[in-house]
């Protein structure tokens, strides 16, 4: 799926299942980092990490930290900011978050375009039902 520099998405959770967990894939040689942030019903986000890559290829991870089951309408926000190490105008960048649960893939968000610069920033919003 292609997306803008934000997507909205909604997800399943199996609230038996285990801890969900986010994952980013960067592609096209770019480094990229990520922040995770849990926002509950009453819209208070609390972050709950970070994580990162040096060159493309590789996938970075941080667990959302909370059971399936309390979940419920809560969104987890996915603040990715991908990096071109050897300039950028009219180089492509790839994102591809996933949010996984059992080692299962919920849902995968792809997110690629033209660099406007050496970086570019992406936001990725997922409604936990």
């Amino acid at each position: 799926m292609s997306a803008s520099p934000v997507d909205r998405e909604t997800v399943t959770l199996d609230p038996s299942g285990g801890i969900p967990v986010v994952e980013v894939y960067f592609g096209q040689a770019q480094a990229g980092r990520f922040n995770l942030y849990l926002q509950d019903p009453s819209k208070q986000q609390t972050k709950v990490g970070s994580a990162g890559t040096a060159s493309g290829g590789e996938i970075a991870s941080v667990s959302v930290g909370k059971k399936a089951s309390d979940l419920n309408n809560w969104w987890i926000c996915i603040d990715i900011t991908v990096m071109a190490p050897t300039g950028g105008d009219g180089q492509r960048y790839l994102a591809v978050t996933s949010l996984k649960q059992d080692g299962n893939s919920l849902i995968s968000v792809e997110q690629s375009d033209d660099f406007s610069g050496n970086s570019e920033s992406l936001l990725v919003y997922l409604k936990c039902q």
